[in-house]
C-alpha cells in the first residue's frame, strides 16, 4: 500500500500501521504536481478517508475520477461526494469511524478484479460526462443568460 502524506498525519498512519502490526505499506512525502499522474497510477484503488465530513468535497476525487481509480470512501451517506460515488458505482462508501465495514469493503476491492475495472470505469465516464469543461461552461452560459432574462 502507498500512502502519500506529510506531517502529522503522516506520524499518525506511521503509528497506527506499526501498532497493527502492519508492513505491506510506503509511506511517500508529498510530490510535486508533475508527479501526480505517476503517483495515481501506481494505486489499485483511492482512498477517501474519515476526515472527509458531511458538507465536504474533496477536490481529489476528480483527480481519482479522472485516473480511472475505484474509490474507498469512509464519510456520511449524506455527504454529496458520498451521494456521486454511489450513485455513479463508482467506489464503495462507509460510514465514517466504522473500521469494519472499511476494511471489509478494502478485502472486497482487493479480491474481486472484475469490480475494481467495472467501478473505474464507471467512475471515469463520470468525470468526463459530468466535469467536462465545455459542458460547464454551456450550463454556466445558460444560466447567466436565464440570471439576465430574469427567469431565474
Amino acid at each position: 500500500m502507498l500512502i502519500v502524506s506529510e506531517g502529522e498525519v503522516a506520524q499518525g498512519v506511521r503509528e497506527q500501521m506499526s501498532a497493527e502490526g502492519f508492513s505491506n505499506f510506503d509511506l511517500m512525502p508529498f510530490q510535486p504536481m508533475s508527479q501526480y499522474p505517476q503517483v495515481m497510477g501506481t494505486g489499485d484503488v483511492a482512498i477517501l478517508e474519515e476526515s472527509t465530513g458531511q458538507f465536504s468535497v474533496p477536490s481529489k476525487v476528480l483527480s481519482y475520477l479522472c485516473a480511472q481509480r475505484p474509490i474507498l470512501m469512509a464519510a456520511p451517506a449524506d455527504n454529496p461526494t458520498s451521494r456521486m460515488v454511489t450513485e455513479a458505482e463508482a467506489g464503495l462508501v462507509v460510514g465514517p469511524r466504522d473500521k469494519s465495514a472499511f476494511l471489509q469493503a478494502a478485502r472486497t476491492l482487493k479480491s474481486d478484479d472484475d469490480l475494481r475495472a467495472e467501478l473505474a470505469s464507471n467512475g471515469r465516464e463520470l468525470a468526463e460526462r459530468a466535469f467536462n469543461p465545455s459542458a460547464i461552461a454551456d450550463r454556466f452560459e445558460r444560466l447567466i443568460a436565464q440570471i439576465s432574462a430574469g427567469q431565474a
